[in-house]
Protein backbone atom coordinates (compact mmCIF):
# COMPACT_ATOMS: atom_id res chain seq x y z
CA UNK A 1 0.00 0.00 0.00
CA UNK A 2 1.39 3.41 -1.00
CA UNK A 3 1.46 6.48 1.25
CA UNK A 4 -0.62 8.41 -1.30
CA UNK A 5 -3.61 6.07 -0.83
CA UNK A 6 -6.66 8.15 0.05
CA UNK A 7 -9.25 7.43 2.73
CA UNK A 8 -12.62 6.46 1.16
CA UNK A 9 -14.31 9.47 2.78
CA UNK A 10 -11.63 11.75 1.36
CA UNK A 11 -12.14 10.38 -2.15
CA UNK A 12 -15.91 10.78 -1.81
CA UNK A 13 -15.71 14.42 -0.65
CA UNK A 14 -12.68 16.02 -2.34
CA UNK A 15 -14.65 17.25 -5.39
CA UNK A 16 -17.30 18.77 -3.11
CA UNK A 17 -14.65 20.55 -1.02
CA UNK A 18 -13.13 22.00 -4.17
CA UNK A 19 -16.57 23.17 -5.25
CA UNK A 20 -17.31 24.85 -1.89
CA UNK A 21 -13.95 26.62 -1.91
CA UNK A 22 -14.34 27.77 -5.53
CA UNK A 23 -17.86 29.02 -4.85
CA UNK A 24 -16.63 31.04 -1.87
CA UNK A 25 -13.54 32.37 -3.69
CA UNK A 26 -15.67 34.05 -6.33
CA UNK A 27 -15.98 34.57 -10.06
CA UNK A 28 -12.33 34.15 -10.99
CA UNK A 29 -12.09 30.73 -9.30
CA UNK A 30 -15.43 29.55 -10.73
CA UNK A 31 -14.73 30.65 -14.31
CA UNK A 32 -11.20 29.21 -14.19
CA UNK A 33 -12.80 25.74 -13.93
CA UNK A 34 -14.77 26.37 -17.18
CA UNK A 35 -16.97 23.37 -18.00
CA UNK A 36 -16.76 21.99 -14.46
CA UNK A 37 -19.43 24.51 -13.49
CA UNK A 38 -20.73 25.77 -16.87
CA UNK A 39 -21.25 23.32 -19.73
CA UNK A 40 -21.24 24.26 -23.40
CA UNK A 41 -24.60 25.14 -24.91
CA UNK A 42 -24.14 22.32 -27.40
CA UNK A 43 -21.46 20.02 -28.79
CA UNK A 44 -21.23 22.28 -31.86
CA UNK A 45 -20.34 25.36 -29.81
CA UNK A 46 -16.76 26.34 -30.66
CA UNK A 47 -14.12 27.21 -28.10
CA UNK A 48 -14.33 30.93 -28.96
CA UNK A 49 -18.12 30.88 -28.74
CA UNK A 50 -17.98 29.09 -25.38
CA UNK A 51 -15.43 31.55 -23.99
CA UNK A 52 -17.65 34.46 -25.02
CA UNK A 53 -20.66 32.71 -23.44
CA UNK A 54 -18.71 32.19 -20.19
CA UNK A 55 -17.35 35.74 -20.21
CA UNK A 56 -20.86 37.20 -20.44
CA UNK A 57 -22.04 35.12 -17.47
CA UNK A 58 -22.31 36.85 -14.09
CA UNK A 59 -21.32 35.07 -10.89
CA UNK A 60 -23.12 36.61 -7.91
CA UNK A 61 -20.86 35.60 -5.02
CA UNK A 62 -23.48 34.94 -2.36
CA UNK A 63 -21.37 32.10 -0.93
CA UNK A 64 -18.27 34.21 -0.33
CA UNK A 65 -20.30 37.09 1.09
CA UNK A 66 -22.07 34.70 3.45
CA UNK A 67 -18.80 33.17 4.65
CA UNK A 68 -17.37 36.65 5.25
CA UNK A 69 -20.52 37.66 7.11
CA UNK A 70 -20.67 34.59 9.34
CA UNK A 71 -16.97 34.76 10.22
CA UNK A 72 -17.42 38.47 10.88
CA UNK A 73 -20.26 37.78 13.31
CA UNK A 74 -18.12 35.35 15.27
CA UNK A 75 -15.26 37.86 15.32
CA UNK A 76 -17.52 40.75 16.28
CA UNK A 77 -15.56 40.32 19.47
CA UNK A 78 -12.03 38.97 19.63
CA UNK A 79 -11.69 35.43 21.03
CA UNK A 80 -11.03 35.33 24.77
CA UNK A 81 -7.68 33.63 25.26
CA UNK A 82 -6.45 32.55 28.67
CA UNK A 83 -2.83 31.44 29.02
CA UNK A 84 0.16 31.84 31.36
CA UNK A 85 2.21 35.00 30.92
CA UNK A 86 5.23 32.84 30.10
CA UNK A 87 3.50 31.85 26.81
CA UNK A 88 3.05 35.40 25.49
CA UNK A 89 5.89 35.16 22.96
CA UNK A 90 4.59 31.83 21.70
CA UNK A 91 1.02 33.15 21.36
CA UNK A 92 2.24 36.10 19.28
CA UNK A 93 3.86 33.74 16.75
CA UNK A 94 2.27 30.34 17.19
CA UNK A 95 3.11 29.08 13.67
CA UNK A 96 6.78 30.18 13.53
CA UNK A 97 5.74 32.19 10.46
CA UNK A 98 4.55 35.35 12.18
CA UNK A 99 0.91 34.28 12.68
CA UNK A 100 -0.58 34.99 16.11
CA UNK A 101 -2.84 32.45 17.78
CA UNK A 102 -5.94 34.62 17.25
CA UNK A 103 -5.27 34.85 13.51
CA UNK A 104 -4.79 31.08 13.35
CA UNK A 105 -8.17 30.61 15.02
CA UNK A 106 -9.76 32.93 12.43
CA UNK A 107 -8.32 30.81 9.61
CA UNK A 108 -9.64 27.67 11.31
CA UNK A 109 -13.13 29.17 11.67
CA UNK A 110 -13.22 30.26 8.01
CA UNK A 111 -12.50 26.69 6.88
CA UNK A 112 -14.96 25.27 9.42
CA UNK A 113 -17.64 27.48 7.82
CA UNK A 114 -16.54 26.93 4.20
CA UNK A 115 -15.46 23.28 4.11
CA UNK A 116 -16.61 21.95 7.46
CA UNK A 117 -13.23 20.38 8.17
CA UNK A 118 -9.59 21.04 9.01
CA UNK A 119 -6.91 20.04 11.47
CA UNK A 120 -4.07 21.42 13.59
CA UNK A 121 -0.80 19.66 14.36
CA UNK A 122 1.20 20.70 17.41
CA UNK A 123 4.91 20.05 16.96
CA UNK A 124 8.33 21.49 17.76
CA UNK A 125 11.57 21.64 15.81
CA UNK A 126 14.28 19.17 16.73
CA UNK A 127 16.92 20.55 19.10
CA UNK A 128 20.29 19.16 20.03
CA UNK A 129 20.49 17.50 23.42
CA UNK A 130 17.72 17.05 25.94
CA UNK A 131 15.24 19.89 26.48
CA UNK A 132 13.32 19.42 29.70
CA UNK A 133 12.07 22.84 30.73
CA UNK A 134 11.15 26.32 29.60
CA UNK A 135 14.59 27.88 30.10
CA UNK A 136 16.27 25.17 28.04
CA UNK A 137 13.71 25.78 25.28
CA UNK A 138 14.57 29.49 25.30
CA UNK A 139 18.32 28.83 25.32
CA UNK A 140 17.93 26.47 22.36
CA UNK A 141 15.94 29.15 20.51
CA UNK A 142 13.20 26.61 19.89
CA UNK A 143 9.52 26.67 20.78
CA UNK A 144 6.57 24.39 20.01
CA UNK A 145 4.33 25.56 17.19
CA UNK A 146 1.00 24.81 15.54
CA UNK A 147 0.32 24.14 11.85
CA UNK A 148 -3.13 24.30 10.26
CA UNK A 149 -3.96 21.72 7.57
CA UNK A 150 -6.92 22.15 5.23
CA UNK A 151 -9.35 19.31 4.58
CA UNK A 152 -7.82 18.83 1.13
CA UNK A 153 -4.39 18.14 2.64
CA UNK A 154 -5.56 15.51 5.19
CA UNK A 155 -5.62 12.56 2.79
CA UNK A 156 -5.86 9.56 5.11
CA UNK A 157 -6.55 8.72 8.76
CA UNK A 158 -7.50 5.90 11.07
CA UNK A 159 -8.95 5.60 14.55
CA UNK A 160 -8.43 2.59 16.80
CA UNK A 161 -9.80 1.49 20.15
CA UNK A 162 -7.39 1.64 23.07
CA UNK A 163 -9.00 0.37 26.26
CA UNK A 164 -12.44 1.94 26.55
CA UNK A 165 -11.77 4.94 24.29
CA UNK A 166 -11.09 5.60 20.62
CA UNK A 167 -7.67 7.00 19.74
CA UNK A 168 -6.26 8.50 16.56
CA UNK A 169 -3.81 5.94 15.16
CA UNK A 170 -2.84 7.41 11.79
CA UNK A 171 -2.92 10.76 10.00
CA UNK A 172 -1.42 11.34 6.53
CA UNK A 173 -0.82 14.96 5.53
CA UNK A 174 0.03 16.08 2.00
CA UNK A 175 2.50 18.98 1.97
CA UNK A 176 4.32 21.13 -0.57
CA UNK A 177 7.86 22.27 0.14
CA UNK A 178 9.71 24.98 -1.75
CA UNK A 179 13.09 23.63 -2.84
CA UNK A 180 15.96 25.88 -3.92
CA UNK A 181 17.85 25.12 -7.13
CA UNK A 182 21.52 24.83 -6.15
CA UNK A 183 22.69 26.03 -9.57
CA UNK A 184 20.25 28.96 -9.83
CA UNK A 185 19.48 31.13 -6.79
CA UNK A 186 16.38 32.59 -8.47
CA UNK A 187 14.80 29.26 -9.33
CA UNK A 188 12.61 27.37 -6.86
CA UNK A 189 10.43 24.32 -7.37
CA UNK A 190 7.47 22.93 -5.45
CA UNK A 191 8.13 19.44 -4.15
CA UNK A 192 5.23 17.30 -2.95
CA UNK A 193 5.69 15.17 0.14
CA UNK A 194 3.60 13.28 2.68
CA UNK A 195 3.98 13.62 6.44
CA UNK A 196 2.79 10.50 8.24
CA UNK A 197 1.80 10.71 11.90
CA UNK A 198 1.19 7.32 13.49
CA UNK A 199 1.38 5.30 16.68
CA UNK A 200 3.94 2.54 16.71
CA UNK A 201 2.82 -0.47 18.73
CA UNK A 202 5.68 -1.54 20.99
CA UNK A 203 3.82 -4.30 22.75
CA UNK A 204 3.57 -2.59 26.11
CA UNK A 205 2.14 0.60 24.62
CA UNK A 206 2.08 3.04 21.71
CA UNK A 207 4.74 5.59 20.76
CA UNK A 208 4.11 8.60 18.50
CA UNK A 209 6.20 8.65 15.33
CA UNK A 210 6.62 11.00 12.35
CA UNK A 211 7.81 10.05 8.89
CA UNK A 212 8.26 12.13 5.73
CA UNK A 213 7.86 10.46 2.31
CA UNK A 214 9.13 11.80 -1.00
CA UNK A 215 9.77 10.52 -4.50
CA UNK A 216 13.55 10.28 -4.50
CA UNK A 217 15.45 11.53 -7.55
CA UNK A 218 18.26 9.57 -9.18
CA UNK A 219 21.68 10.94 -10.15
CA UNK A 220 20.28 12.49 -13.33
CA UNK A 221 17.65 14.37 -11.34
CA UNK A 222 14.77 12.22 -12.58
CA UNK A 223 12.00 11.68 -10.03
CA UNK A 224 11.32 8.07 -9.05
CA UNK A 225 7.91 6.41 -9.25
CA UNK A 226 7.62 5.12 -5.69
CA UNK A 227 7.40 7.01 -2.41
CA UNK A 228 10.22 6.50 0.06
CA UNK A 229 10.65 7.55 3.69
CA UNK A 230 13.38 10.21 3.79
CA UNK A 231 12.89 11.11 7.47
CA UNK A 232 11.80 9.22 10.57
CA UNK A 233 11.81 10.52 14.13
CA UNK A 234 10.01 10.20 17.45
CA UNK A 235 9.05 13.59 18.93
CA UNK A 236 9.51 13.85 22.69
CA UNK A 237 7.94 16.16 25.22
CA UNK A 238 10.55 17.20 27.79
CA UNK A 239 12.45 13.97 27.19
CA UNK A 240 9.42 11.66 27.21
CA UNK A 241 7.96 9.89 24.20
CA UNK A 242 4.32 10.69 23.40
CA UNK A 243 1.61 8.07 23.59
CA UNK A 244 -0.83 9.96 21.34
CA UNK A 245 -0.78 11.96 18.10
CA UNK A 246 -0.89 15.73 18.87
CA UNK A 247 -3.32 16.43 16.03
CA UNK A 248 -6.80 17.93 16.42
CA UNK A 249 -9.54 17.52 13.82
CA UNK A 250 -11.93 20.47 13.65
CA UNK A 251 -15.52 20.29 12.42
CA UNK A 252 -18.65 22.46 12.47
CA UNK A 253 -20.48 20.42 15.10
CA UNK A 254 -17.87 18.06 16.60
CA UNK A 255 -14.10 17.62 16.40
CA UNK A 256 -14.11 14.11 14.98
CA UNK A 257 -12.05 12.30 12.35
CA UNK A 258 -15.26 11.55 10.40
CA UNK A 259 -16.17 13.97 7.61
CA UNK A 260 -19.09 16.27 8.41
CA UNK A 261 -21.31 18.27 6.07
CA UNK A 262 -20.14 21.77 5.21
CA UNK A 263 -22.40 24.51 6.64
CA UNK A 264 -22.53 26.17 3.20
CA UNK A 265 -22.96 23.00 1.10
CA UNK A 266 -26.51 23.77 -0.01
CA UNK A 267 -25.77 27.45 -0.58
CA UNK A 268 -22.72 26.74 -2.77
CA UNK A 269 -24.69 24.25 -4.88
CA UNK A 270 -27.52 26.75 -5.38
CA UNK A 271 -25.04 29.58 -6.07
CA UNK A 272 -23.53 27.63 -8.97
CA UNK A 273 -27.00 26.84 -10.31
CA UNK A 274 -27.73 30.58 -10.17
CA UNK A 275 -24.50 31.18 -12.12
CA UNK A 276 -25.68 28.87 -14.91
CA UNK A 277 -29.04 30.65 -15.03
CA UNK A 278 -27.26 33.99 -15.27
CA UNK A 279 -25.11 32.63 -18.11
CA UNK A 280 -28.22 31.77 -20.14
CA UNK A 281 -29.92 35.04 -19.24
CA UNK A 282 -26.93 37.19 -20.23
CA UNK A 283 -26.45 35.15 -23.39
CA UNK A 284 -30.09 35.78 -24.32
CA UNK A 285 -29.76 39.49 -23.60
CA UNK A 286 -26.68 39.63 -25.78
CA UNK A 287 -28.49 38.22 -28.77
CA UNK A 288 -31.52 40.41 -28.12
CA UNK A 289 -29.24 43.40 -28.51
CA UNK A 290 -27.58 41.99 -31.61
CA UNK A 291 -30.19 41.63 -34.42
CA UNK A 292 -29.20 39.48 -37.40
CA UNK A 293 -29.26 41.05 -40.91
CA UNK A 294 -31.12 39.05 -43.58
CA UNK A 295 -30.71 39.70 -47.34
CA UNK A 296 -32.59 38.37 -50.34
CA UNK A 297 -31.86 38.94 -54.02
CA UNK A 298 -28.73 40.20 -55.74
CA UNK A 299 -26.48 43.14 -54.94
CA UNK A 300 -24.06 44.83 -57.32
CA UNK A 301 -21.72 47.81 -57.44
CA UNK A 302 -22.34 50.85 -59.65
CA UNK A 303 -19.99 49.37 -62.24
CA UNK A 304 -22.14 46.24 -62.43
CA UNK A 305 -19.74 43.94 -60.55
CA UNK A 306 -21.27 41.48 -58.04
CA UNK A 307 -21.08 42.43 -54.35
CA UNK A 308 -19.64 39.61 -52.20
CA UNK A 309 -19.36 41.52 -48.91
CA UNK A 310 -21.95 43.87 -47.41
CA UNK A 311 -20.90 46.50 -44.86
CA UNK A 312 -23.53 47.71 -42.40
CA UNK A 313 -23.68 51.24 -41.01
CA UNK A 314 -24.08 54.82 -42.17
CA UNK A 315 -20.59 54.93 -43.66
CA UNK A 316 -21.45 52.42 -46.32
CA UNK A 317 -24.32 51.75 -48.66
CA UNK A 318 -26.03 48.79 -50.24
CA UNK A 319 -26.97 48.92 -53.96
CA UNK A 320 -29.81 46.52 -54.52
CA UNK A 321 -31.12 45.09 -57.77
CA UNK A 322 -34.78 44.99 -58.67
CA UNK A 323 -36.71 42.65 -56.34
CA UNK A 324 -33.98 42.44 -53.66
CA UNK A 325 -34.65 43.09 -49.99
CA UNK A 326 -32.79 43.60 -46.67
CA UNK A 327 -34.21 43.12 -43.18
CA UNK A 328 -33.17 42.57 -39.56
CA UNK A 329 -34.19 39.41 -37.75
CA UNK A 330 -34.77 40.60 -34.19
CA UNK A 331 -35.70 38.69 -31.04
CA UNK A 332 -38.17 40.58 -28.85
CA UNK A 333 -36.86 39.04 -25.63
CA UNK A 334 -40.20 37.76 -24.29
CA UNK A 335 -38.64 34.31 -23.93
CA UNK A 336 -36.25 35.64 -21.29
CA UNK A 337 -38.97 36.26 -18.70
CA UNK A 338 -38.74 32.71 -17.31
CA UNK A 339 -34.97 33.05 -16.93
CA UNK A 340 -35.45 36.36 -15.09
CA UNK A 341 -37.95 34.72 -12.75
CA UNK A 342 -35.65 31.75 -12.15
CA UNK A 343 -32.72 34.09 -11.38
CA UNK A 344 -34.80 36.04 -8.86
CA UNK A 345 -36.15 32.88 -7.21
CA UNK A 346 -32.66 31.44 -6.79
CA UNK A 347 -31.33 34.73 -5.43
CA UNK A 348 -34.07 34.75 -2.78
CA UNK A 349 -33.41 31.10 -1.94
CA UNK A 350 -29.72 31.91 -1.45
CA UNK A 351 -30.69 34.67 0.97
CA UNK A 352 -32.68 32.17 3.01
CA UNK A 353 -29.96 29.50 2.93
CA UNK A 354 -27.08 31.86 3.58
CA UNK A 355 -28.06 34.55 6.01
CA UNK A 356 -30.17 37.64 6.28
CA UNK A 357 -27.18 39.79 5.31
CA UNK A 358 -27.91 38.76 1.69
CA UNK A 359 -31.61 39.59 1.84
CA UNK A 360 -32.86 42.97 0.58
CA UNK A 361 -33.49 45.57 3.26
CA UNK A 362 -37.08 45.75 4.45
CA UNK A 363 -38.90 49.06 4.25
CA UNK A 364 -40.19 48.75 7.79
CA UNK A 365 -38.19 48.28 10.93
CA UNK A 366 -38.42 44.68 12.09
CA UNK A 367 -39.55 43.95 15.62
CA UNK A 368 -36.76 42.74 17.89
CA UNK A 369 -38.50 39.43 18.64
CA UNK A 370 -39.15 38.77 14.95
CA UNK A 371 -35.51 39.48 14.14
CA UNK A 372 -34.42 37.10 16.90
CA UNK A 373 -36.60 34.31 15.50
CA UNK A 374 -35.30 34.88 11.95
CA UNK A 375 -31.71 34.64 13.16
CA UNK A 376 -32.27 31.62 15.41
CA UNK A 377 -31.21 28.99 12.87
CA UNK A 378 -28.18 30.97 11.77
CA UNK A 379 -27.09 31.59 15.36
CA UNK A 380 -27.52 27.90 16.18
CA UNK A 381 -25.11 26.94 13.37
CA UNK A 382 -22.64 29.66 14.32
CA UNK A 383 -22.80 28.75 18.00
CA UNK A 384 -22.07 25.11 17.17
CA UNK A 385 -19.01 26.10 15.11
CA UNK A 386 -17.83 28.50 17.81
CA UNK A 387 -18.12 25.82 20.49
CA UNK A 388 -16.27 23.22 18.39
CA UNK A 389 -13.41 25.60 17.59
CA UNK A 390 -13.26 26.75 21.22
CA UNK A 391 -12.80 23.15 22.39
CA UNK A 392 -10.17 22.40 19.75
CA UNK A 393 -8.37 25.69 20.43
CA UNK A 394 -8.27 24.97 24.16
CA UNK A 395 -6.83 21.53 23.47
CA UNK A 396 -4.17 23.08 21.22
CA UNK A 397 -3.20 25.57 23.95
CA UNK A 398 -2.97 22.72 26.46
CA UNK A 399 -0.57 20.83 24.18
CA UNK A 400 1.52 23.95 23.57
CA UNK A 401 1.64 24.70 27.29
CA UNK A 402 2.67 21.17 28.22
CA UNK A 403 5.28 20.96 25.49
CA UNK A 404 6.59 24.42 26.35
CA UNK A 405 6.94 23.52 30.00
CA UNK A 406 4.74 26.35 31.30
CA UNK A 407 2.15 26.02 34.06
CA UNK A 408 -1.29 27.57 34.52
CA UNK A 409 -4.80 27.40 33.07
CA UNK A 410 -5.43 27.85 29.35
CA UNK A 411 -8.67 28.26 27.42
CA UNK A 412 -10.15 29.60 24.20
CA UNK A 413 -13.64 31.07 24.05
CA UNK A 414 -15.06 32.15 20.69
CA UNK A 415 -17.77 34.80 20.73
CA UNK A 416 -21.32 33.42 20.59
CA UNK A 417 -23.08 36.76 21.05
CA UNK A 418 -23.70 37.54 17.40
CA UNK A 419 -26.28 40.32 17.67
CA UNK A 420 -25.36 43.59 19.45
CA UNK A 421 -27.62 44.03 22.48
CA UNK A 422 -26.50 46.89 24.67
CA UNK A 423 -27.40 46.78 28.34
CA UNK A 424 -30.08 49.33 29.21
CA UNK A 425 -29.42 51.87 32.01
CA UNK A 426 -31.94 50.01 34.19
CA UNK A 427 -30.19 46.67 33.59
CA UNK A 428 -26.81 48.25 34.32
CA UNK A 429 -28.04 49.69 37.60
CA UNK A 430 -29.60 46.38 38.66
CA UNK A 431 -26.41 44.48 37.77
CA UNK A 432 -24.19 46.83 39.78
CA UNK A 433 -26.54 46.73 42.78
CA UNK A 434 -26.54 42.92 42.66
CA UNK A 435 -22.73 42.86 42.60
CA UNK A 436 -22.50 45.36 45.43
CA UNK A 437 -24.89 43.18 47.41
CA UNK A 438 -22.58 40.17 46.98
CA UNK A 439 -24.77 38.28 44.49
CA UNK A 440 -21.75 37.45 42.31
CA UNK A 441 -18.01 38.06 42.06
CA UNK A 442 -16.10 40.89 40.41
CA UNK A 443 -15.13 38.59 37.55
CA UNK A 444 -18.82 37.74 37.01
CA UNK A 445 -19.55 41.47 36.90
CA UNK A 446 -16.86 41.92 34.26
CA UNK A 447 -18.42 39.22 32.05
CA UNK A 448 -21.93 40.63 32.45
CA UNK A 449 -20.71 44.09 31.47
CA UNK A 450 -18.86 42.67 28.50
CA UNK A 451 -21.90 40.74 27.30
CA UNK A 452 -23.94 43.92 27.68
CA UNK A 453 -21.62 45.81 25.31
CA UNK A 454 -20.47 48.07 28.17
CA UNK A 455 -16.73 47.36 27.84
CA UNK A 456 -14.48 48.20 24.94
CA UNK A 457 -13.11 45.32 22.83
CA UNK A 458 -9.79 43.92 23.94
CA UNK A 459 -10.20 44.91 27.58
CA UNK A 460 -9.31 41.90 29.72
CA UNK A 461 -10.48 41.18 33.25
CA UNK A 462 -7.01 42.06 34.50
CA UNK A 463 -7.24 45.46 32.75
CA UNK A 464 -10.67 46.05 34.29
CA UNK A 465 -9.51 45.03 37.75
CA UNK A 466 -6.45 47.29 37.48
CA UNK A 467 -8.73 50.16 36.43
CA UNK A 468 -10.89 49.66 39.51
CA UNK A 469 -7.87 49.72 41.79
CA UNK A 470 -6.44 52.88 40.21
CA UNK A 471 -9.77 54.73 40.06
CA UNK A 472 -10.83 53.91 43.61
CA UNK A 473 -14.41 53.03 44.63
CA UNK A 474 -16.96 52.68 41.88
CA UNK A 475 -17.11 50.81 38.62
CA UNK A 476 -13.83 52.11 37.23
CA UNK A 477 -13.39 52.76 33.52
CA UNK A 478 -15.93 50.91 31.40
Amino acid sequence: MSVDKEHPEYTAHIDRWNMYRDAANGEHAVKAKSETYLSKKSTSQSTDEYNAYKQRAVYFNATGRTVDGLVGLMFRRDPDLKFPKAMELLIEDVTREGVAFGELIKQVIRDAVTIGRGGILVDYPPVSGEVDNLREFERAGSMPYATFYTAESITNWDVTRVGSSMKLRLVVLRETEREQDVADEFNQADVKQYRVLDLEDRGGGYVYRQRVFRKVRDESGREGKSWQAVEEFYPRMRGEYLAEIPFEFIGPSANLAQVQKSPIADLATLNLSHYRTMADLENGRHWCGSPTPVFSGDFQRADGEEVTEVKLGSEGGIQMTQGSDAKFLEFTGSGLSELREAEQEKREMMAVLGSRILAPEKKQAEAAETARIHRAGEESTLASIAQSVSKAGTRILERLRDWYGATGDVSVEINTDFVPTEMTPQELQATVLAWQGGAFSLEDLYWKLKQGEMLRDGKTFEDYQAGLESDGPGLGTL
